[in-house]
């Protein structure tokens, strides 16, 4: 595999030269990442499944049982952390309290899924990767320091293999819920890359856009988590468009810290829901009352059928010739008339 992933992206201002790179295809300490491989860079855009964010939302429900959802920042796009991937987070970076592996800049990798919605693009995160660092500090982690590293991003590369080969004989937990609902539309892939800001608040310095790794290929994902004061802010594609986060969680595991209710994000579907559903209704209606008038002409048709069979049945038993007429009246019931004469006898 391509050692120029962009798990070996780092996140530096510093401008790109020849004279940086290594022997080995890295550059040299100081410098911005290596480039994607070709093929990611210059490849023609994806088609992604079609979903809308309470589409997935609903799939989630459905075969995760038993979640809850907090939400972080706002946005059209969204971040979706399923229940598993979130545990993973949480204590990879010891999300909500301040520790001694998060006091300084940590860089993780997300797994998982891409659909797209009406103008914009919702992303399923179903696994976390943690990287290791070559150099840290509060404001700085980098894993391309030295010709070292290059073995530590073969592992990575290795891990994530092996993670898309089992991932679906271990999708379902003795309980009968599913880690992932989402493999069905295919195995997850590499879709996020992200760092921490400890204590410093979630924003996106300008080597964090510099040095994304989203294409027109490809709309990937660059986040920020301050695991500290409970936050998180996500950006998705060459647009670098904001992206609500949401957390679904285990219910054992609580609510996520920090988190607002999902609901602020879907005042919006929920009263388009409401329009469609009253929209509905009217239409129901409509239909119903042609029902109802298609009920009465039917009747109406049986009994002026009725009306005849009657007025043969008379006719009949007395012997005589006649005939008669059906009609409505003032009120719209239905009447007859019935005239008749003897055999025989002249008209």
């Amino acid at each position: 595999m391509d050692r120029r992933d962009f798990s070996g992206y780092r996140r530096l201002a510093l401008p790109y030269r020849e004279e940086d790179r290594t022997d080995r295809g890295f550059f040299a300490r100081g410098q911005a990442a290596p480039p994607l491989p070709p093929r990611e860079r210059n490849g023609e855009k994806r088609e992604f499944p079609r979903a809308e964010r309470g589409q997935l939302l609903s799939r989630i429900r459905a075969g995760c049982r038993g979640v809850v959802f907090g939400a972080y920042g706002g946005g059209a796009s969204s971040v979706i952390i399923l229940p598993e991937a979130w545990e993973e987070l949480r204590r990879m970076i010891c999300f909500g309290q301040r520790a001694a592996v998060n006091c300084y800049e940590q860089q993780y990798q997300g797994m998982g899924h891409v659909f797209a919605g009406e103008g914009r693009t919702h992303v399923v995160v179903s696994h976390f990767l943690y990287i290791y660092s070559a150099s840290r500090s509060p404001v700085h982690a980098s894993v391309v320091e030295t010709e070292r590293d290059g073995v530590m991003l073969d592992r990575l590369a290795a891990e994530r293999e092996i993670y898309c080969r089992f991932e679906k004989r271990c999708n379902l937990m003795p309980d009968g819920r599913q880690k992932d609902p989402f493999l069905a539309d295919g195995e997850s892939e590499t879709v996020l890359f992200g760092h921490t800001h400890p204590d410093l608040g979630c924003f996106f310095s300008p080597p964090d856009r510099r040095s994304g790794y989203a294409t027109a290929a490809f709309p990937a994902v660059t986040f920020v988590c301050d695991p500290i004061r409970c936050d998180m802010k996500a950006m998705v594609g060459i647009h670098e468009e904001d992206a609500a986060v949401i957390v679904a969680a285990w219910k054992e595991s609580g609510f996520p810290a920090g988190s607002r209710p999902l609901r602020m994000f879907e005042g919006a579907g929920k009263r388009r829901a409401r329009r469609m559903a009253e929209e509905a209704g009217r239409q129901g209606m409509e239909r119903t009352k042609k029902a109802c008038r298609g009920s009465r002409e039917d009747g109406a048709l049986r009994q002026e059928e009725q009306m005849r069979r009657i007025a043969a049945g008379l006719l009949a038993d007395s012997g005589c010739r006649g005939r008669y007429r059906i009609y409505r009246g003032k009120k719209g019931e239905l009447r007859m008339k019935l005239w008749m004469r003897k055999k025989g006898e002249a008209k």
